[in-house]
């Protein structure tokens, strides 16, 4: 009776550890399909620039506002000392002094 016993945990165990590996690649190829994964970049990203847009509308935030240079390519803001653009890569204009 044991060896029987021993027989349907073995066999239950590996039938679970198929059923797992199963449903790691069906997840895989469900986020894919329906392109989860790169929602959530991109929700990630607009929640990012919402957290640096919020940071700006502070009175620090418009003083930083005020010093940054604009692309004149993308018209991404870039902070006063960058020297490329952070999004397109693009040289920018010295700052006036």
């Amino acid at each position: 009776m044991d060896n029987m016993t021993g027989n349907v945990l073995g066999t239950l165990v590996v039938t679970l550890v198929i059923l797992f590996i199963v449903f790691l690649i069906l997840r895989e190829i469900f986020c894919w399909y329906w392109k989860i994964n790169e929602s959530v970049g991109l929700l990630h990203e607009i929640r990012d620039l919402l957290a640096k847009n919020q940071a700006l509308s502070t009175p620090q935030g418009e003083q930083a506002r005020a010093s940054m240079k604009r692309c004149p390519d993308c018209n991404e803001s870039n902070t006063s000392d960058t020297r490329f653009c952070t999004n397109c890569g693009r040289s920018l204009p010295a700052p006036q002094t």
